[in-house]
This record gives C-alpha cells, sequence and structure tokens, in this order.
C-alpha cells in the first residue's frame, strides 16, 4: 500500500517554485535582489532543519495550522510519510542537497557584493570622464564663473540683493550638472541591478525534488510560523488557538525581508491544504471499507468562498484517516487533561491511553505498549474534559468513556459529526450538512442522530462531560512517553 502512495508523488518539482514562488506574487514594491537572495537562504536553511528533524523522528515539528481544520488528515498524512520514507534514503538525500544550495548561496552572495564593488567603480570612473571633458558642464566650472560675477559686483547697502540674484541665476545649470550625476549613476545602478536579479534568478540555486520532501518542508515552515494564544472561557476552563508569526522564520545572521515572508507564508499555506485534501483523495481510494461513499465525497472538495479554498467535510475526512490507519496498522494516542489545566503543558495531559486498530472489529482498543512500537508513528489525540483530574488518572475513567461511548470509534463518530464540517460553519446546527455535496437524505439523518448522541453523552465540542477532541497530529509513540524507560513498555498507559 505504501508503495501506491509513493508512486502518487513520483513526480520531483522545482524546490524555489513550490516553497517560494516570488515571481508569482504580485508586491507593490519588487524586493531586491538581496531581499530575494535572503529569503531563499531563510527557505533552504529552514528546509534542511526540517528534513534533520523528520529523519530524526520529532514528527511533531510537521503539525502546521494551515486554516483548513484538517490535522487530522495531515497526522495520517505525516505518519504515512514517515512510514515510506524511513527505510529510504530521499529525505537524507534532499538535506545534502539543501545544504549544497546553501554553498551556492553564499557564492551568489559574495557575486552581489562584487557586483556593488564594481558598479561603484564604474560610476566614480564614468563621472571622473565626464569631468575631463572639456565642453562638459561641471560644479567646479560654474562655481568658478558664478564667483567671478560675484566679485565683479561693487559692495554697497544692495550687495547682498545682487549677490542672491546671482546666485539664483545660476541655479538651474547647477540643477542640470545634479541631472546629469544622477543619471550617470542610475544608468550603471540600473543595470547592476538587472545583474544582481539574473545572478539571485539562477536556476542553479533552484534543486528538483519530490512532492513528499515539498509536503514535509512546507508543513515544517508553517509549524515554525505558529504562535499559540492561550485564553480563558466564559466557565474558566482554558484553550488556545494558532495565530501565524513569520518572524518565526528568522536565522540569526541573515536579514529577515518581512515584507517577502508576509506574502510568502499564505502562499505556502494554500499550497498545503490543496496537497492535503489531494492525498485524502488518493487514500479514500485506496480503503478496503466504505470506499464508494467516502471516495465520492473526497473527490468533491467544497470551495469556500471566504477562504478561497477548498475543503473536504470533517466527519467523512476523519472517516478516512482512521480507516486508513486501521489498515496500515497506525496506533492512536489519546491524551486528555481537565479543562482548567494548561493546554500548551504536556503534563496537564494526565490520561494517556495507547489505542491498536483491530481491523476485523473496525475499532481500536486499549493496549500496553511493545517495545517495537516505540520507533513507530501514531495519531495522537489531544482532548479535554471536565472530568476531574482524580478520575482522569484512575482505570475508571476509561471504563466511563466505553460505557458512555460504547467503543472509540463510536464516540469519535459521534465528535466528528457534532463538529463544524466546513471552517466557515461556526454554529454547528444540524442544517450545516446540507453543505456537503451530493450527501444523501439518509446520510444527513444518520449524522444529525450522532450529533445529538455526541451532546447528550458528553463527547461534544459544545459539551465535553466525558471527552472532546481539541487536537490531532503525528509522532513516534517513543516521544510520547513520560520518560523512556523500557520498563514502562507493558504498561496501558503511555
Amino acid at each position: 500500500m505504501l508503495s501506491t502512495y509513493m508512486q502518487f508523488n513520483s513526480e520531483a518539482y522545482f524546490f524555489l517554485k513550490e516553497i517560494i514562488p516570488l515571481d508569482d506574487i504580485k508586491f507593490e514594491k519588487n524586493p531586491t535582489p538581496t531581499d530575494r537572495l535572503n529569503a531563499i537562504e531563510i527557505v533552504y536553511r529552514q528546509a534542511f532543519m526540517g528534513c534533520n528533524e523528520f529523519i530524526t523522528g520529532k514528527l511533531k515539528a510537521f503539525d502546521p495550522s494551515p486554516g483548513d481544520q484538517a490535522c487530522q488528515n495531515r497526522a495520517l498524512w505525516f505518519a504515512w510519510l514517515y512510514k515510506s520514507c524511513k527505510g529510504l534514503s530521499e529525505v537524507s538525500e534532499c538535506s545534502l542537497i539543501f545544504q549544497e544550495r546553501l554553498a551556492r548561496i553564499e557564492q551568489a552572495r559574495a557575486q552581489l557584493a562584487e557586483n556593488e564593488k564594481k558598479t561603484k567603480e564604474k560610476i566614480s570612473t564614468a563621472i571622473s570622464e565626464y569631468e575631463k571633458d572639456p565642453s562638459a558642464e561641471t560644479n567646479g566650472k560654474i562655481k568658478a564663473k558664478m564667483d567671478e560675477e560675484i566679485r565683479r559686483v561693487q559692495k554697497g547697502a544692495d550687495f547682498g540683493k545682487k549677490r542672491a540674484a546671482i546666485v539664483e541665476s545660476y541655479a538651474l545649470q547647477f540643477k542640470e550638472v545634479k541631472k546629469k550625476m544622477e543619471s550617470i549613476k542610475r544608468n550603471h545602478e540600473e543595470q547592476n541591478l538587472l545583474d544582481c536579479y539574473s545572478i539571485v534568478s539562477n536556476p542553479d540555486l533552484d534543486c528538483r525534488i519530490s512532492e513528499s520532501v515539498i509536503a514535509i518542508v512546507r508543513a515544517y515552515l508553517i509549524t515554525k510560523c505558529k504562535k499559540e494564544e492561550k485564553s480563558s472561557l466564559q466557565d474558566g476552563s482554558i484553550h488556545y488557538k494558532d495565530s501565524t508569526y513569520p518572524p518565526n522564520l528568522k536565522i540569526e545572521g541573515i536579514a529577515f525581508p518581512g515584507n517577502l515572508f508576509e506574502r510568502i507564508v499564505p502562499v505556502v499555506k494554500r499550497m498545503l491544504i490543496k496537497q492535503t485534501y489531494q492525498f485524502m483523495q488518493s487514500q479514500a481510494s485506496l480503503l478496503s471499507q466504505e470506499r464508494d461513499i467516502l471516495y465520492s465525497i473526497a473527490a468533491k472538495p467544497l470551495f469556500i468562498e471566504k477562504k478561497k479554498q477548498h475543503e473536504l467535510p470533517c466527519f467523512y475526512a476523519y472517516r478516512i484517516v482512521f480507516l486508513r490507519a486501521m489498515e496500515e496498522q497506525v496506533p492512536i494516542i489519546l491524551k486528555v487533561r481537565n479543562r482548567m489545566d494548561d493546554p500548551t503543558v504536556s503534563s496537564s495531559f494526565i490520561c494517556k491511553l495507547m489505542l491498536k486498530p483491530d481491523l476485523e472489529k473496525r475499532d481500536f482498543y486499549i493496549s500496553g505498549i511493545d517495545p517495537e512500537d516505540i520507533t513507530k508513528p501514531a495519531i495522537v489525540i489531544e482532548a479535554v474534559s471536565n472530568q476531574e483530574n482524580s478520575m482522569l488518572k484512575s482505570s475508571a475513567y476509561p471504563e466511563l468513556m466505553m460505557k458512555e461511548g460504547g467503543s472509540f470509534m463510536t464516540y469519535s463518530d459521534w465528535f466528528f459529526a457534532s463538529h463544524g464540517q466546513y471552517t466557515d460553519q461556526e454554529e454547528t446546527s444540524e442544517d450545516m450538512y446540507a453543505a456537503i455535496p451530493d450527501i444523501e437524505k439518509s446520510e444527513i439523518e444518520k449524522l444529525v442522530m450522532m450529533k445529538r448522541q455526541a451532546e447528550i453523552k458528553g463527547f461534544a465540542k459544545q459539551n465535553r462531560t466525558i471527552c472532546g477532541f481539541e487536537h490531532i497530529y503525528t509522532d513516534l509513540v517513543g516521544n510520547q512517553l513520560d520518560d523512556g524507560r523500557s520498563d514502562r513498555c507493558r504498561e496501558p498507559r503511555l
């Protein structure tokens, strides 16, 4: 199955064109060659770091928030990428390519500096040659004539006025000389600018890499741009939301062209959103169960006018993700915190459960951790509950979830049915399902029933009495352990 996805992503792309499409972005003022080169270097350095993070399994570094409420989709995607790339040299090879391109950027930077130096010399030479021309008007010649005329004026009460009149009469000549000097300077600087743009647009600075690595770099860049902001709701519970802060991409020692990245980051987000739903379409086509309905819905992403982007409905995207996770034996880690605890602090999630797939039952079950699980990617679900910490710590809490929810997939169905299906549905209602293209009436009735169950039983965003999902991403099982000791690997909790 993994090879099918790798074939889907086998085409090579020009890296810079895909990551920083400067020629496709309209700027009020063209970025300077130096700004362009700085942007290219920053992206290559970030890409190099991103590849190394991926190679070493630090998958939480690939948890972007581009604004499509599709975190669960990318959780499956990057678990896939890690499984498919781990035994390959593709990401490592790209890391070396990025490093080599950084050496070429240093050469380009040296060329820019050399061009700047030569341009100043050319300007100085051109001005000197102009001033040596006997027929050329220069400031020195004009000043000499003006001074001579002033000397001929008899001193008296009106000397000042006469002198001012003479100076004013020569002002136009001085301006003409200034214009000539500026023209000489401008001609050489314009030529230098063209030469410098040619240097920073050199195809040798670009490289061709696979769509998989493009995805890894895009996700890393957008994750680096995240800025978490905490806030309290009226009931005192704590939650956080992400905002975008491009200066997080700054590299020490490189002037940060903020105006470029303010325009680049939204473009990269849109590209990542498109890549995400295309990945989901490929996954829906691979399903051994529910393929017809899920592929049919995945093939028709809804265009959200407000955001100018296509999106898949939350419930059906979740079904694709969790069913494919089952088929590929990708485990789930469910982490739950009390609603009053800080979601940005790892220790707040005092309930941590390992869930392994059971394809025959089409569900996930609570399991211990085997030593071989440590290096596997898992889908990590961060959730919040109104239950007290004493309950969350105890074995009674998983029992409560099973008692009220029936099974993991059952209460997951409820939750995602109760969630807004698209990002423009801020308030959930039973009418929201009608926006799903070509959805059958029977499907809407099923979704309505699940939404009601979620809200009654406490598995909804609006009612988190038992459990409500907050965020989903991928990470290695070992990274999510409280500590790395192997003697914990048989415990039912992480």
